[in-house]
């Protein structure tokens, strides 16, 4: 599976799936009709983890000039998408990253601005059902591109997430957050 943002002619850029199925390429799927049409290339792109049949994919849109971070299931092995469940919290850079907890439940996290040049690293689980837990905050990070896109993975039974704090001197930091 390839997950990927897409590119139509009338430049929207939509977040697409292509998977092989039997030795197959199948025809690209859009995970959902975000409908963001931008004339350049936008940095953020989408996240995917998968268990079994289940798929999960988060992503940044700013479709009808609204920033949002999206999370969209799949229980058929990415052949159709549920509705995607807002996960930010209002001000979002996007910049995601995704996990899958014991339950197959996503663990989306995400860069949320706070001030003009600051902003948080925020985890948020989603259920198969949409129902969004609190945000926790993991860090409190610069807002620039230099802080690069966060990196997660779950462990037996906390998160392992790990992002660059660019200042003073570039750095890689490192958390664990237990499941909540």
């Amino acid at each position: 599976m390839i997950v990927y943002r897409d590119r139509s002619g009338d430049e929207i850029r939509d977040i697409a799936v292509v998977r092989q199925v039997d030795g197959a390429w199948r025809a690209p799927v859009r995970v959902h009709p975000d409908g963001w049409r931008i004339t350049g290339c936008p940095v953020n792109g989408p996240a995917v983890v998968a268990r079994g049949d289940t798929v999960a994919v988060a992503w940044f849109t700013r479709a009808g000039d609204t920033a949002r971070v999206l999370v969209a299931v799949s229980t058929d092995a990415g052949a159709m998408f549920d509705a995607p469940v807002r996960i930010d919290d209002g001000v979002p850079l996007g910049r995601v990253a995704i996990a899958l907890d014991p339950e197959s439940r996503p663990i989306v996290a995400w860069l949320e601005q706070v001030a003009p040049s600051r902003a948080q690293l925020r985890v948020r689980r989603v259920t198969l059902d949409g129902r969004r837990s609190a945000a926790t905050t993991v860090a409190s990070v610069e807002a620039a591109r230099a802080s690069g896109v966060p990196q997660m993975v779950a462990l037996r039974d906390s998160l392992l997430l790990a992002w660059t704090s660019p200042v003073p001197v570039p750095k890689i930091r490192v958390a664990a957050v237990p499941f909540r």
